[in-house]
């Protein structure tokens, strides 16, 4: 129990922290708004690839159902903080969308060692332009 409270603690902590960044970033000028919401989308960016790596794995097999509930946890609270902290920065679409993008483009290179990296790929696409739009339309406003 001491462990699991650790863990969700540290969690927590981290997602203050993270939270805490882009709220600076949003207060500052327009190149800390840039790298530090550059920096979130990659972390983001890396989570979710992450994420969808383990779920896959799952789906197809390679690992046990119960060996990936606690990692994919974190992923998830890791990439919806770190995604949700790179749009409160106001940085540029791209500086939002070029991590999601360069993910995207190594999940579908390595189509031919995995076949469950396809389904990655397109995900991660889908959520770049998800990004662009979003952070496209959050700028207008």
């Amino acid at each position: 129990m001491l462990t699991l409270s650790l863990y969700l603690a540290l969690t927590l902590l981290a997602a203050v922290g993270m939270l805490a960044a882009a709220g600076w970033a949003a207060r500052g000028g327009k190149v800390r708004r840039n790298l530090v919401g550059l920096l979130l989308a990659v972390i983001a960016s890396y989570a979710t690839g992450f994420l969808l790596d383990i779920l896959g794995a799952a789906v197809t097999g390679e690992v046990p159902w119960p060996g990936v509930v606690a990692p994919a946890f974190t992923w998830l609270v890791i990439a919806l903080d770190a995604a949700i902290g790179a749009l409160i920065t106001r940085a540029v679409p791209t500086a939002l969308t070029v991590p999601f993008a360069l993910n995207a483009v190594l999940a579908l290179s390595a189509v031919g060692f995995r076949t469950r990296h396809l389904a990655t790929g397109a995900i991660l696409s889908a959520l770049t332009l998800a990004v662009y739009l979003v952070a496209r339309r959050r700028g207008r406003v």
